[in-house]
C-alpha cells in the first residue's frame, strides 16, 4: 500500500495528503489527537483535528496505551466522512 506524507512547503501544495483538492494552510499545519471527554484513566472519547478542523472522533481506553490510540485514530480517519470526501474528490480528478 502506498504511503502518503504530509508536506507543508509551498512548492508541494498539490501533493498534500494525496489530494490536489485538499484545502490546507501553506505552512505549519498541525495534526492532533485530543481528549474530548470521559475518564482520563479509562474509556474516553478522542478527536482527530487538522488545525481547527474536526476530522473525526473515536473511542479509546487509555490503559491500552499510546500506540493503540494512534492506531484507533488512523482507523477512525480512514472511516470518516472527511476521508470519503477526499477520496471522492481524487476520483473526480481534484
Amino acid at each position: 500500500m502506498e504511503q502518503k506524507h504530509l508536506h507543508t512547503e509551498q512548492d508541494n501544495q498539490e501533493n498534500i495528503m494525496g489530494s490536489p483538492s485538499a484545502v490546507l494552510p501553506k505552512t505549519d499545519t498541525r495534526i492532533s489527537i485530543e481528549f474530548e471527554g470521559g475518564e482520563l484513566k479509562g474509556a474516553c472519547t478522542m478527536k482527530v483535528m487538522l488545525d481547527d478542523l474536526l476530522i473525526c472522533k473515536f473511542e479509546h481506553h487509555n490503559p491500552d496505551g499510546l500506540a493503540a490510540c494512534v492506531r484507533r485514530a488512523a482507523d477512525a480517519v480512514e472511516l470518516s466522512e472527511w476521508a470519503e470526501k477526499v477520496l471522492r474528490d481524487d476520483a473526480k480528478g481534484g
